[in-house]
């Protein structure tokens, strides 16, 4: 089975703080920009949708990925699944940096 994302155009607004996000061309988003929630909708591939979970996923730790970037762990409230995202160049950065800052390693 491919890993390969299965990339979705799709609009929502977050079950956590009720914030309404479009789709934005170039920007692959599986979580709230607002509030870093996510929705635990994905099985095995991101974006296949096939988890019957359905439970919040809360953003618990930032760390750095590659070329810089930052990755987002999401937490599920429900099963405990862990799941590390991507953030996204839109995302509330006082909510990144508060997640940054509560990982002493990163933080310096």
């Amino acid at each position: 089975m491919s890993k390969n994302l299965i990339s979705r155009k799709e609009s929502f607004t977050c079950i956590h703080c009720g914030t309404t996000t479009e789709f934005r061309p170039g920007i692959e988003r599986n979580h709230c920009p607002n509030c870093l929630y996510s929705l635990h909708v994905d099985l095995e591939i991101p974006g296949d949708r096939a988890a019957t979970c359905k439970s919040l996923m809360e953003p618990a730790t930032v760390s750095l990925g590659r070329k810089s970037s930052y990755i987002i762990t999401h937490r599920c409230l429900s099963c405990g699944k862990i799941i590390p995202n991507k953030a996204a160049k839109d995302d509330n950065v006082d909510r990144l940096i508060a997640l940054i800052n509560a990982n002493p390693k990163l933080a310096k």
